[in-house]
């Protein structure tokens, strides 16, 4: 992917989409982020820049008091979730079959969101700029204004 600019020069950066199963620590586990910012990246870097000078908690303090805010993010949970169960129509037999039923209950779990953030419904944790940005910039169905603050604040 190419971004059209960081700090007005052009800049390439690796965004990547991981499948919802990945292997890990001798297993397949269940992988709940599907877009990734490769570290070390001009992008990321001035992403991590703004969590250390703390926007992750000034986002979570606007999302315990808007509403719209709040329900502009639980939208994009429920989409995810949705996907994930799109994806195990396919592969639940196969899955079945492998004696991964630890896969299937943890991509149906509907307390999980984006990025693996549990009991999204009730909590109002960001979690990471990184995951919310590479959702806006890679599926138009996950634009959302995190992403786009983030974009704004570095300049793209």
């Amino acid at each position: 992917m190419v971004v059209k600019s960081l700090y007005g020069a052009p800049v390439k950066t690796m965004i990547f989409e991981s499948p919802f199963i990945r292997w890990h620590k001798n297993r397949w586990q269940p992988e709940f982020t599907r877009f990734w910012i490769v570290r070390y990246t001009p992008l990321h870097k001035a992403i991590a820049r703004l969590e250390a000078q703390g926007a992750i908690h000034w986002w979570e303090q606007r999302l315990k008091t808007s509403k719209k805010l709040q329900s502009a993010l639980h939208q994009l949970h429920k989409k995810e979730i949705h996907l994930r169960k799109n994806f195990l129509i396919h592969w639940r037999n196969w899955m079945k079959k492998h004696q991964w039923d630890y896969l299937i209950s943890a991509l149906e779990d509907e307390n999980i969101g984006l990025g693996g953030i549990r009991n999204w419904q009730q909590s109002n944790t960001v979690k990471c700029l990184h995951l919310w940005s590479a959702y806006h910039l890679c599926d138009e169905h996950f634009q959302n204004p995190i992403g786009e603050w983030v974009m704004q604040q570095i300049g793209l």
